[in-house]
């Protein structure tokens, strides 16, 4: 079993990819409507939190980072590249329909807060306990499964920037609607081909990663009912 501690990959993902000299950049982000954003946050990495727009969405801040992530809770992320240029970029947030779609997700102290449906073909692990963690896994037969831990150590519950440069990543925030927390359900796939995904928060989630795809999409179909109205 993987139990996620501090991992080298933070590391590695700070030392990525700075193709540029510190610079000053500069955008803006809207909605679908062409309105502005507020308080979206400007990222890279996981813990690199580089500044957030103002009421009017603008936003200026100085780095060397040549590819950021922008997210506000209830929308879908939007990965913004800087351009050689310099010039100010424009980035479009899309609304997710609702940003409180996960109503039966009371987060605990202690144990899991995070439920799924019963899926037909589903296997259901006993959890596994230590001091500072639970765990258990999701499956369909034995090639395709989902971990699902809590604890304080248990998982950061947020991309790590290689994640975040990934081909086809995309990242969605939810708003958690008993606690002071956001959820992220995040996607992608590896260089070395193997699908992934999360959906949790700091301290817990369940997540997979797999080469196969048809098993890829059985997984997400279990992640897919993270808290929805008939999770158990």
């Amino acid at each position: 079993m993987t139990r996620y501690f501090l991992h080298p990959g933070i590391v590695a993902s700070l030392l990525l990819a700075q193709s540029f000299e510190p610079r000053r950049l500069e955008g803006i982000v809207l909605d679908s409507n062409g309105d502005p954003v507020a308080e979206a946050a400007i990222f890279y990495s996981d813990h690199r939190d580089l500044g957030h727009t103002g009421k009017d969405g603008k936003f200026s801040i100085q780095t060397t980072y040549s590819r950021l992530l922008i997210r506000k809770t209830g929308y879908v992320s939007a990965l913004a590249t800087r351009s050689n240029t310099g010039d100010p970029i424009t980035v479009h947030l899309q609304a997710l329909p609702n940003g409180k779609r996960l109503p039966k997700c009371p987060r605990n102290n202690v144990g899991f807060s995070i439920r799924f449906a019963k899926l037909k073909g589903m296997i259901v692990s006993g959890e596994s306990r230590d001091v500072d963690f639970t765990a258990r896994q999701y499956s369909f037969g034995k090639t395709a499964s989902i971990t699902h831990g809590s604890g304080p150590m248990w998982a950061f519950g947020m991309p790590l920037q290689a994640e975040v440069e990934s081909e086809g990543f995309a990242e969605k925030v939810f708003s958690h609607p008993s606690a002071d927390a956001e959820i992220y359900d995040y996607r992608g796939r590896d260089v070395d081909g193997s699908y992934f995904r999360s959906v949790g928060f700091i301290g817990e989630t369940a997540a997979y990663r797999t080469k196969d795809f048809a098993a890829a999409r059985q997984l997400d179909a279990i992640l897919d009912t993270a808290c929805s109205v008939n999770a158990q």
